[in-house]
């Protein structure tokens, strides 16, 4: 039902975050 979908759309949403900040704290960690 719609909270499955809910579910799904939060889980990818949360998942690009977390990519986002990894490859942003590993840039940080870097330079």
């Amino acid at each position: 039902g719609l909270h499955e979908v809910l579910d799904q759309e939060t889980i990818k949403l949360w998942d690009d975050l977390y990519d986002l900040t990894d490859s942003y704290t590993d840039g940080w960690l870097s330079s």
